[in-house]
């Protein structure tokens, strides 16, 4: 090497290993950083290797050499060692924040999903209701096209468990938006006919449409695998969804015998 090629070879490794290393290095500059690398250590061996062969003698030919420190016990050797050195505890602090900002978005996304439930409205605390569902329509669940005579055509349908939340704000079910909430095995089109439990309520002095009763035995076999007879449902309307939420079991003799029999 000439002085030329140790002076470029000075001033890419300031580049690359000094105080404030250049990462962006283009690949044409890496590529010479490594040729002139390469020829510095040719340089460095061919001028140690006639020394060592001048100095050895027979005796200490023979010999084992001494134990040269390993990579691990040594400062980084190479280039390359050297600039994985520098960078590795940026990575890694970089790994860190990475790390705790998902674990952040996973927690915005498991209060968003609470909220959307818990905010159809606010809950007296003391009642102990915990929100269970937030409904949108299904559009796949119709009433007969026969039931009242087609009336009830464009009524909205909600599911849960077997539970029908039919929603309309025609005056069908009384003044107003209102929701009514019967078992769905218990709509019948000849006569359109309710069978079962029915409830009905209405939006009043703007205060959403709420219904709210307790599980007996007449309900589907659906829900009650959900909630045992006894538990209190309450069905309130939140623009186009309906919110559910649900009570503590607290089942009287009578519906703890009604369940046993099932």
């Amino acid at each position: 090497m000439d002085d030329d090629d140790r002076g470029e070879l000075a001033e890419l490794r300031a580049r690359a290993y000094g105080p404030s290393p250049a990462v962006e290095m283009d690949a044409a500059a890496w590529d010479r950083l490594q040729k002139l690398e390469a020829a510095s250590r040719r340089r460095t061996f061919d001028a140690a290797a006639p020394a060592a062969s001048a100095s050895a003698s027979p005796a200490s030919s023979v010999e084992s050499p001494a134990r040269l420190p390993e990579a691990s016990e040594s400062e980084p050797t190479t280039p390359s060692q050297r600039l994985r050195t520098r960078l590795r505890p940026a990575v890694s602090r970089r790994m860190r924040w990475v790390w705790a900002a998902s674990l952040v978005a996973v927690a915005a996304v498991s209060a968003v999903a609470t909220y959307a439930v818990a905010s159809v409205r606010p809950v007296d605390p003391t009642t102990g209701l915990v929100p269970a569902a937030l409904l949108d329509p299904d559009p796949a669940l119709r009433l007969p096209s026969d039931f009242w005579n087609g009336a009830l055509a464009d009524v909205e349908v909600y599911e849960y468990f077997g539970i029908w939340a039919m929603r309309s704000d025609k005056d069908d079910f009384g003044k107003g938006d209102c929701v009514l909430i019967t078992a769905a095995e218990g709509i019948t089109a000849q006569g359109g006919s309710l069978t079962g439990p029915v409830y009905v309520g209405c939006e009043a002095g703007g205060l959403p449409a709420t219904v709210q009763f307790a599980l007996d035995a007449e309900w589907p076999d659906a829900v009650l695998e959900q909630h045992p007879v006894g538990t209190g449902l309450r069905f309130i309307l939140s623009g186009d969804q309906v919110g559910v939420f649900v009570s503590p079991a607290l089942p009287t003799p009578t519906s703890s015998a009604g369940s046993a029999s099932r």
